[in-house]
Parts: C-alpha cells; structure tokens; sequence
C-alpha cells in the first residue's frame, strides 16, 4: 500500500501541507521524491486548483516544477489521485 504521512501544515497563504510518501515518487530524471508539498488555493495564473511539489523534509520547496496539477478538493482526494492513502 502507497502511503503518506502528514508531517505539517506549513502557514501558506493557500493551504499548504508537507507529507513524506512510501514508495517515494519518481521523476523523469531518475531521481525519487520522499517529501511532497500540497498546495490547495488560487494558483499564480488565477485558477483555483491542487499544486503538488517536490520538497525536503523540513517543508523546503526543491523545485517549483509541479509533479502534478489536480483538481482535487481536499489534501486526501489529492494524495488518492496520485495512488497514496493518508495515514492516521
């Protein structure tokens, strides 16, 4: 089972929280992402949507580049829609 811990929410304008998912996320690079940050809130272009992010394990954004846009209306929809179950 594909899980994410909640580990904070980080104080973002937009309703921000940092999880660490098992199995990590892979990139096209090769490389795997244990920490993810999601963003749910109006986005730079205007559009509300779901923002997911790589990030460190203190909430530091390692790159803007999203790993995915959703549509999604709550942190757990979206961590569903990238295969991953919240645990309690």
């Amino acid at each position: 089972m594909n899980t994410a811990t909640l580990i904070r929410s980080l104080g973002w304008l937009n309703d921000a929280k940092l999880y660490r998912v098992d199995p990590p996320i892979g990139l096209p690079t090769g490389e795997t992402v244990e920490h993810v940050v999601i963003s749910i809130g109006p986005l730079t272009n205007g559009d509300h949507g779901t923002l997911v992010v790589a990030a460190d394990e203190t909430g530091e954004v390692k790159s803007w580049t999203p790993l995915a846009s959703l549509e999604a209306g709550d942190h757990a929809d979206a961590l569903q829609q990238l295969g991953y179950e919240v645990q309690p």
